[in-house]
């Protein structure tokens, strides 16, 4: 009880530390506004978080913990492993664009990681190794169902999710809006190059 109590106040701070960094910038938001709003002690929010940078890391982790989750879910009731891969796609990052927030700390998240810190750096490989298994084991389940010829399946899902990420960095910028379409059509060229041919 103590624990699920402890889980939801931790929740309570990093939405409304998300809100804020959203709204007005994270340089520009402060530990105190944020334990303000949570009606919190500044000593409080420690107690949850490092700093401004930990909220981020968490946001994101449990945002991805919570897409797996469905995706698990609903894959299943799919066919053939090409489609499970292009709904995974789709799931993880396909319209993400459309929810700002989320693309905002995305790019956070990105740029923490760019640093020499060993630890941010392993969170970069932890959260691509997360998302690159996922497609990697359908991937290996359509080989051995022909659905894809031999292949080193890491290298091909590693492409997708670096395909993915291109894509959403670059529908930050004005002049590049269709990132939804120019995902799909690199997904679906990296997928037909190792269809099987029968």
């Amino acid at each position: 009880m103590k624990d699920n109590l402890r889980e939801k106040r931790k929740n309570e701070i990093m939405n409304i530390a998300s809100d804020l960094f959203y709204s007005k910038g994270i340089s520009e938001t402060t530990i105190s506004e944020i334990a303000y709003l949570a009606n919190i002690g500044k000593g409080t929010f420690y107690e949850y978080f490092k700093n401004k940078d930990d909220v981020i890391n968490e946001y994101i982790k449990i945002y991805f913990q919570n897409i797996h989750q469905q995706i698990n879910q609903k894959i299943e009731s799919l066919e053939t492993n090409e489609e499970k891969i292009h709904f995974i796609v789709k799931f993880l990052f396909i319209s993400k664009t459309t929810d700002e927030k989320l693309t905002y700390l995305l790019v956070e998240f990105f740029r923490l990681t760019f640093n020499k810190k060993r630890e941010e750096a392993k969170k970069l490989y932890q959260f691509n190794e997360q998302n690159t298994n996922l497609i990697n084991k359908y991937l290996e389940k359509g080989i051995e169902n022909k659905e894809f010829k031999e292949c080193n399946t890491q290298e091909v899902a590693f492409e997708i999710i670096s395909a993915i990420l291109g894509n959403l960095v670059l529908s930050l910028s004005y002049e590049f809006k269709e990132c939804d379409t120019s995902t799909k059509c690199n997904v679906e060229t990296i997928l037909n190059s190792i269809k099987y041919e029968k």
